[in-house]
């Protein structure tokens, strides 16, 4: 028997709250060749039973059903899982606290319809939360969405992510030693065995800012660690070579660790940029280390000197 066009993945952990307007927008879509493949990650405030009984509510269709004390947790596994039981010819990706515009659906299908050749499709989104007015945020269209422009900066939202089921069964699904960066490590696996992805200019996603969220709240060791293990299962995986390993090393360790750190400073001050420092030279990166302990020694130099000579000049 012939599956649905569209398998919605949805992974849940403690998100009770957003779930009804999370499954509203999807009973509200315009396409309705879909099925949902809803998977609690054994949450503490309810969410499973709130689900179920949205779905009998919403009259929705698809598995929703609990992840088993058993299965490593988090998110790569949850999605996995919902990979495995999809029927649908095509994964779309949507978090628990984000939600679809009501023609999203209906716009990739008549994408698909005119590109038989697209394996893996993202779309620009509107960013919002109760914090910050909302902003429609527009990725670069001008260049293929390629390996190389990937790496420079993930561009990609995983709500905004729909993928040929046969490619993400190929690929092996999302990597279960990564977290917070397994989506991205994926993404660029896929640029880089099949091709540039597809881009639809037209913003089909709500995604949700919390500046309250766990990942707001993680210190520098956690995205050393991140960054790091990102770049062994690059080397380890057997599919980039020299160059592409440079270009991921580069952006890991000096673009993205640089942003990293400021933040790390302005929050949580030098003893969190100290201890990001050591966890470095502790997993064997010690030249990116050095490199960004003496550009901030520089800084604090440059800085003190400025104050120093200031009052002076005033004279």
């Amino acid at each position: 028997m012939k599956g649905p066009k569209f398998s919605i993945i949805i992974p849940c952990y403690n998100g009770k709250e957003f779930l009804r307007e999370c499954f509203t927008s999807i009973k509200e879509q315009t396409f309705e060749d879909y099925e949902i493949i809803f998977v609690d990650d054994n949450s503490k405030d309810g969410s499973f039973e709130y689900a179920l009984s949205l779905k009998k509510k919403l009259d929705l269709k698809g598995e929703f059903f609990q992840k088993e004390k058993s299965i490593k947790t988090g998110v790569s596994s949850s999605r996995n899982l919902a990979i495995n039981k999809a029927s649908g010819e095509w994964i779309a990706f949507l978090d628990c606290d984000d939600y679809f515009e009501p023609n999203k659906l209906e716009i990739i299908n008549h994408h698909i319809s005119l590109n038989p050749n697209a394996f893996a499709i993202h779309h620009s989104y509107t960013k919002f939360g109760d914090e910050i007015p909302n902003s429609i945020i527009k990725i670069k269209d001008s260049i293929p969405h390629d390996f190389d422009f990937l790496i420079q900066g993930n561009p990609i939202g995983t709500s905004t992510v729909v993928v040929s089921k046969n490619v993400i069964k190929e690929m092996g699904g999302f990597n279960t030693n990564l977290n917070g960066v397994e989506d991205f490590f994926l993404w660029c696996r896929i640029a880089n065995k099949l091709g540039p992805w597809t881009y639809i200019s037209a913003a089909l996603t709500f995604y949700r800012y919390l500046p309250s969220s766990l990942m707001s709240q993680r210190k520098l060791v956690y995205y050393v660690d991140q960054m790091c293990n990102f770049y062994q299962e690059a080397k380890s995986c057997g599919e980039f070579n020299t160059m592409q390993l440079g270009k991921i090393r580069n952006h890991l360790f000096y673009e993205e660790l640089n942003y990293k750190m400021k933040i790390s400073l302005e929050n949580y001050g030098i003893l969190d940029f100290l201890s990001g420092i050591a966890r470095l030279i502790k997993r064997g990166e010690k030249k990116p280390a050095f490199h960004h302990l003496i550009i901030r020694l520089k800084n604090s130099t440059l800085l003190f000197l400025s104050k120093a000579i200031k009052p002076r000049s005033k004279k």
